[in-house]
């Protein structure tokens, strides 16, 4: 019996929901109240970076990325106020296993971002990237599909991250915005901004 090769799609691994059900996201109160209303997933995100519902635009966008995109929007959001002063020591081997199992989630490099995300402060972006990475599952070969494992959590580790990446460029004066991270996700999320310019998966 022959299988077909795992398509793009299927290697970028599962969202933790699917965009059109919206009504089982977890969000805060006034957000689950708008997400009742919304026609799509875009229309949720809008309304929620509208009204300045930080925490919940971007726990709409880790819940409903798939998997792998969700860890690659975290590493962007952790580098990013860390451009100026790069990231040393044990944070920037954690922020690299990170990216490598983006790039290539085998099973070896999910063991590797499990070993680094021991060493690392799991309350910092860097931190709740690579644990993220760990735990998000890994593709046995280039044309197998993407074997998720703990996607719930991946997706609010991701959460996390983001939030953390925003708090971290506001103590250190760098100029990155809430608004920034949210269209950042969105350019991810549309494959506008990927890993590799010439193949997204």
């Amino acid at each position: 019996m022959t299988t077909s090769p795992a398509s793009d799609v299927d290697q970028l691994g599962p969202a933790f929901l699917p965009a059109d059900r919206l009504e089982d996201l977890e969000l805060g109160g006034d957000a689950k109240e708008l997400a009742k209303n919304a026609e799509t997933a875009e229309a949720l995100l809008d309304t929620l970076a509208s009204r300045q519902l930080v925490a919940d635009a971007v726990a709409l966008l880790s819940q409903t990325l798939p998997i792998r995109r969700a860890v690659w929007w975290g590493c962007l959001a952790a580098w990013h106020p860390e451009i100026e002063r790069p990231p040393q020591g044990a944070n920037a081997v954690a922020l690299r296993a990170a990216l490598a199992w983006v790039k290539h989630p085998t099973g070896p490099n999910r063991l590797a971002a499990e070993r680094c995300a021991q060493k690392v402060d799991p309350a910092s972006a860097i931190g709740a990237c690579v644990k993220a990475a760990s735990l998000a599952g890994h593709c046995e070969g280039d044309d197998e599909p993407f074997a998720p494992l703990e996607i719930r959590l991946t997706a609010r580790l991701i959460e996390a991250a983001v939030l953390l990446a925003f708090e971290r460029a506001s103590t250190r004066g760098t100029e990155t915005g809430a608004m920034e991270l949210i269209e950042m996700g969105r350019q991810v999320r549309d494959g506008a901004l990927t890993w590799n310019v010439d193949d997204a998966s």
